[in-house]
């Protein structure tokens, strides 16, 4: 259950690396790198286009566990705990996050002075 959370994440995220990419080329310009600004808009897009798994699901073959003679795991489907209510928690609070960020405003960069 942990690998597909990570690899929901990576999935969702997968728009957000591609335009951050994109990005990071367009502001990659010798005559655009004097702006300091721009270079750390242009970082940013680079950590955030890298920003990606970098392991893949190793090939164990476990379908099914056993604990004390009850299955936890059959047929790679855990037993022992509600997936579909963890996700939606999850989810839930994913979206109290992203609210309570995009209350905050916007993130001020340190050693510019606000105009």
């Amino acid at each position: 259950m942990l690998y597909q959370a990570y690899q929901t994440q990576s999935d969702l995220l997968a728009p957000l690396r591609a335009m951050a990419e994109l990005t990071g080329v367009a502001l990659a310009y010798p005559q655009l790198q004097e702006s300091q600004t721009l270079r750390a808009i242009s970082a940013w897009c680079d950590v955030i286009a890298q920003a990606q798994l970098t392991h893949v699901r190793p090939p164990f073959g476990i379908e099914s566990v056993m604990v004390d003679g009850r299955f936890v795991m059959r047929d790679r489907k855990v037993l022992t705990m509600d997936e579909a209510a963890i996700i939606a928690e999850a989810d839930k609070i994913g979206k109290r996050i992203w609210k309570q960020v995009k209350d905050a405003g916007p993130i001020p960069i340190p050693g510019r002075t606000k105009s």
